[in-house]
């Protein structure tokens, strides 16, 4: 627990030193207003035109959305609110600056919550497609990508096929020697 309490605290200093400032006990209003940046960001575009974006080539801001990658997983452990902005924040620095591999393991967070925290499941379902269809159009490892679509799935469509996708991360995980998301895969097949 210590270990991520620091990881973050060194992670949104980093963070600071690229101008981006994030409050690491951020109240749920921080959230929903980065939240709705990204309604403001995608403008007439539909999530499936995002797959259109540029890559990002400013190593600065594939810099920025690598760290805050990086500070996902301990803030989804210590403060929900604060794993919710991240992630929303990652995703409109996509949104404007193009797209980076990290942009599938964003893309995949946003899967993740559109469902629960903001009621936005289909949404979240065609957040995990694009991120697939990212990770195959770039030929970025797609172990995160389908960790998306068994997230989205588990809470849009039957079990079964969250299960599928979940069997296909680790079995990804396995190949790309991703231990972390060997053992996610692992705890979700057992809840789903």
């Amino acid at each position: 627990c210590d270990r991520n309490h620091e990881a973050i605290a060194q992670g949104l200093e980093c963070l600071q030193l690229f101008g981006i400032v994030v409050s690491p006990q951020p109240a749920f209003a921080e959230v929903l207003a980065e939240y709705e940046r990204i309604s403001g960001s995608l403008g007439e575009r539909s999530i499936e035109d995002l797959i259109t974006l540029p890559l990002m080539t400013d190593p600065e801001k594939q810099a920025v959305v690598r760290i805050l990658t990086f500070l996902f997983a301990p803030a989804s452990l210590l403060n929900n609110n604060l794993f919710y902005l991240l992630i929303c924040t990652a995703a409109n620095l996509t949104l404007r600056h193009g797209i980076a591999e990290a942009s599938i393991h964003i893309y995949s967070g946003l899967a993740q919550t559109l469902g629960p925290v903001f009621h936005r499941y289909e949404d979240g379902l065609r957040f995990a497609t694009l991120a697939r269809s990212t990770a195959e159009k770039y030929r970025f490892v797609e172990t995160k990508a389908y960790f998306a679509m068994e997230c989205a799935c588990v809470w849009s469509r039957p079990v079964r096929t969250a299960i599928d996708f979940i069997r296909l991360t680790f079995r990804a995980a396995i190949e790309s020697s991703d231990l972390p998301y060997a053992c996610y895969s692992c705890i979700r097949l057992v809840s789903d």
